[in-house]
């Protein structure tokens, strides 16, 4: 079974429909996860997240992080893999 989602960005006077397919659900991975959407003048940009649910060691592995670049002028896609960068410091709040 295939994953497909599909997302609306408008900018402006311009509406653009972009549709992404992913792994299938039998793999190993989670369901990647839109973390966020950047539009330039000519691309736009999707970032996502997922997660290898299966460790070979104590705890999980940290999440992959991708990203697909939609060029505005031509149509084409191209696809970044990125690295993950854990939080620095954690804070708390007590009322």
């Amino acid at each position: 079974m295939q994953e497909t989602n599909k997302i609306s960005v408008s900018t402006g006077n311009s509406t653009f429909i972009v549709g992404t397919s992913h792994t299938s659900m039998s793999g190993l991975y989670s369901i990647p996860q839109l973390m966020n959407v950047i539009v330039n003048k000519d691309t736009i940009e999707l970032i996502y997240q997922k997660q290898y649910m299966v460790s070979y060691t104590y705890g999980m592995p940290p999440p992959e992080v991708y990203k697909e670049i939609y060029s505005r002028t031509d149509g084409s896609m191209v696809v970044e893999k990125g690295r993950y960068i854990p939080a620095q410091s954690a804070t708390y709040e007590f009322d």
